[in-house]
């Protein structure tokens, strides 16, 4: 090339570059070099006999935000050579939802909650009942040594969030000579309890005149690991009353886990949190973004395990709240604290133009 044309592209270069600034020279060097790489996570990595995990929880929107590292439902496998140390760090970048991390023995039936590691140190440090979204929860480190061969599970351990989906698979390996992770299908886990109706299920609704009497039990009985109404969950539970009725509700806690409830629009995709209700005053304890619902206490409901004495503010007394059915359609009456509605805590309510009483039934 010619001096002269030389010098012409060189300046042509440093007008261009003058035009566009950093940003437009890192273009054109992607477009030249092709596209770069989306950066990924390293979930695993072994140095020696020290084993680093990452653990993202809320990595993406899959299972709704409830997922470690973008996995749900025994999706991740994490394999670790037996003996070897885990140096872990935990981290939560899901918006609004309070969650941990705790290696429990791997079990058919997802707990409710967790707080005990099946390995000493091996959960992440608590702070303030979980951690809340990617603003307010820094890296939190742990470390335990995998002393024991067979198969772990990690959860979440806040109430109702493993039986959520939030869930994966950890092998303690006596063969494996270096730490990896597989990603797979979803797999099967938990159990919902006892699936009979209680003996006496009218005994939860009754009607006198325009009024219906309406009893909201939370945790009856061990259905769905207590995340039920009146022994209700899935949808299993159907509460009919007639359009124009005053619901006169008593609601009741059975639970030392916090729970709420609100009668919502029905939701084609469950609910992660509270939501706006369907009618002013079909709530009892739901947040401030609920309509016209009472609540006790202040702030957000608790999360992750009680202190000693409960949660402030969860109550084992009976409350009553009221409202009209004056919209006829298809609803939900859910639990708002994160995670307990898409845990299966969610039952229908029917307001009907044809029916002259209320009625309760499952199926």
């Amino acid at each position: 090339m010619a001096r002269r044309d030389q010098r012409r592209l060189m300046s042509g270069l440093l007008l261009g570059a003058t035009v566009l600034g950093s940003g437009g020279i890192a273009a054109l060097a992607t477009h030249a070099g092709g596209a770069r790489a989306a950066t990924t996570p390293v979930w695993v990595t072994t140095q020696g006999k020290v084993v680093h995990l990452n653990l993202i929880a809320g990595y993406g929107s899959a299972n709704a935000g409830f997922n470690f590292d973008g996995a749900a439902h025994g999706q991740m496998t994490v394999t670790i050579p037996l003996g070897d140390t885990v140096d872990a760090t935990f981290t939560n970048q899901a918006l609004g939802a309070a969650h941990d991390v705790v290696l429990i023995a791997a079990t058919r039936t997802l707990p409710a909650g967790a707080s005990t590691p099946a390995l000493a140190g091996a959960a992440s440090p608590r702070q303030g009942f979980g951690q809340r979204g990617p603003s307010s929860s820094p890296a939190l480190k742990f470390s335990f040594v995998a002393g024991k061969a067979g198969n772990y599970m990690l959860v979440c351990g806040i109430a109702g969030h493993a039986l959520a989906g939030m869930w994966d698979n950890l092998i303690i390996s006596s063969t494996a000579k270096a730490a990896s992770v597989t990603f797979g299908a979803a797999q099967s886990a938990g159990s919902v309890g006892t699936s009979a109706a209680p003996a006496n299920p009218t005994q939860f609704v009754s009607t006198s005149g325009k009024i219906v009497k309406l009893s909201l039990i939370a945790d009856y009985n061990n259905t769905n690991a207590g995340f039920n109404f009146d022994g209700g969950a899935h949808g299993r539970m159907i509460v009919t009353v007639p359009l124009g009725d005053i619901i006169v509700a008593t609601y009741k806690n059975n639970a030392a886990t916090g729970h709420d409830v609100l009668v919502v629009p029905y939701q084609k995709t469950l609910p992660t949190h509270s939501v706006p209700t369907a009618f002013p005053g079909s709530s009892y304890g739901a947040p401030s973004f609920g309509k016209g619902g009472r609540r006790p206490g202040s702030g957000r409901p608790p999360t992750g395990d009680p202190p000693a004495g409960g949660f402030p503010g969860v109550s084992h007394t009976a409350h009553t709240f009221m409202f009209v059915a004056n919209k006829p359609g298809t609803y939900m009456i859910i639990c708002g604290y994160p995670g307990h509605a898409i845990a299966g805590m969610w039952d229908t309510f029917v307001v009907s133009s044809t029916a002259k009483t209320a009625s309760i039934a499952f199926r």
